[in-house]
């Protein structure tokens, strides 16, 4: 605040301002939002799929079947693929998760 003293003596406390960002004031891009919709349903399906099978979220994923509903996974998929730990993926009529046969070597 020493930093500072003199702005604070002539504006006040910043947070006393009342400035603080509001919502309304920016754009909302209907195409992103369903986009991190579509990478967080398949992240959900590798994330139960792990927990079903007993495994490490860290375990590698064979083959990742996206849906062909989701559009286009090419804004998203390079994401999904680094936090699924993910070797190979396509897209197809259903969204389907397959471990690999054994875990990466630490």
């Amino acid at each position: 605040s020493h930093i500072f003293a003199a702005d604070y003596a002539t504006n006040g406390s910043l947070h006393a301002r009342n400035q603080w960002p509001n919502s309304k004031d920016y754009v909302i891009e209907e195409a992103a939002l369903a986009s991190g919709s579509d990478a967080l349903e398949i992240l959900t399906a590798i994330r139960n799929t792990k927990s079903v099978g007993n495994v490490s979220i860290k375990y590698p994923v064979a083959l990742l079947t996206i849906n062909k509903r989701h559009g286009a996974p090419e804004r998203w998929i390079h994401d999904v693929v680094g936090a699924g730990n993910v070797r190979e993926w396509k897209v197809a009529d259903d969204t389907t998760v397959k471990l690999a046969a054994e875990a990466d070597a630490a």
